[in-house]
């Protein structure tokens, strides 16, 4: 598992590769915390074009995320998704409370990230 972090505006943006599992799941998390840490007045946009694999340490990850961010008044955006990973997280209820864009670009357009 591979997370690859680029700035755009105000906006963290975090380029997931591999598999976000259970074995993944402590290390992303802390690595996430201390990025959102380090850069308190920035979103979040997760990319996730290379990940070939979610499960529900995943999903609880990008949630926990999520939770953290709103008591912050922080915003959370997913883009990028492939089928299977947009599967698992429309099941788990994710793409109810975070929206999901097809690229960057759009999602970068987007809410505060546009500001």
């Amino acid at each position: 598992m591979e997370a690859i972090l680029n700035r755009s505006k105000k906006c963290l943006i975090v380029r997931l590769k591999g598999e976000l599992d259970d074995h993944a799941a402590p290390k992303i998390r802390q690595n996430l915390k201390d990025m959102l840490d380090k850069y308190p007045d920035f979103s979040l946009l997760l990319n996730l074009k290379d990940l070939s694999f979610i499960d529900s340490s995943g999903v609880g990850v990008i949630l926990g995320r999520y939770r953290d961010m709103a008591q912050e008044e922080r915003e959370i955006l997913l883009c990028c998704l492939n089928s299977q990973v947009r599967r698992v997280l429309d099941l788990a209820g994710v793409l109810k409370i975070i929206p999901a864009f097809g690229s960057e670009k759009e999602a970068l357009n987007q809410g505060r990230f546009a500001q």
